[in-house]
């Protein structure tokens, strides 16, 4: 929790462009290093320049020593979440809506993004629900702030698409799973439609929760060489 609340400081706070921070002591989970015990972290201007156990400290910078049994890792990252979302989080009238973004219903002050900083998150994929065959565009935030434009990595990072029976209702098309899979190939195979445009640029997005639903999201992926999660 010491650590946690350090990021928190840490972020909300914005380093000066030249202060310079070293961060040292306790446990350092790396991704390229591995663990390192006792190693220094050295920021400036809010980014991490070097990680190890030989980094050299420059006189003036500010350091921070953790408590013995401390670990530091990367911040998390949530790839697919509804955070912050005080809105609903697809449209509900229309089954296909490329030109919706999610990140338009995500509120910066909501309670529940300063509880996901404090649990080490600090970089959110905000996506459409699983209510239409297409959600719309998925947005990155990095939470380190309240003002929603600074925290915007960006707007459209990827295209939200629903296979799961939440996406099929008897008031609008498609209700079956073969008229979705028909709208889907339609849509796909117009260059002009805006899911075409939208799938030449960024990859899919996919939610998909029974094995068949799985087995025709891999048929179309490969049909049409989509690049998709």
């Amino acid at each position: 929790m010491r650590l946690f609340l350090l990021a928190v400081a840490l972020l909300a706070s914005p380093q000066a462009k030249d202060e310079i921070l070293a961060i040292k002591g306790g446990r350092i989970v790396t991704i390229a290093k591995g663990d390192l015990e006792d190693a220094v972290i050295l920021l400036q201007g809010g980014k991490i320049v070097s990680v190890g156990k030989d980094v050299t400290i420059p006189s003036g910078a500010k350091v921070i020593e953790l408590p013995k049994g401390s670990v530091i890792t990367p911040g998390f990252i949530d790839a697919h979440s509804h955070l912050g979302s005080a809105f609903e989080v697809e449209e509900s009238t229309e089954s296909v809506t490329p030109e919706v973004r999610a990140i338009e219903a995500f509120t910066s002050r909501h309670p529940d993004v300063k509880t996901a900083l404090t649990s080490g998150v600090t970089l959110v994929a905000i996506s459409p629900g699983n209510g239409n065959l297409i959600g719309g565009r998925v947005g990155l935030v990095r939470l380190n702030g309240q003002r929603y434009d600074r925290m915007m990595v960006a707007g459209s990072t990827a295209l939200k698409l629903s296979m799961g029976p939440e996406a099929l209702r008897s008031d609008r098309e498609p209700t079956s799973r073969q008229g979705a899979m028909g709208l889907l190939r339609k849509l796909l195979r117009d260059a002009r439609s805006d899911v075409a445009r939208e799938l030449s640029e960024r990859p899919a997005l996919i939610h998909a929760s029974t094995p068949e639903d799985i087995e025709r999201v891999a048929e179309l992926v490969s049909a049409f060489k989509l690049k998709a999660t």
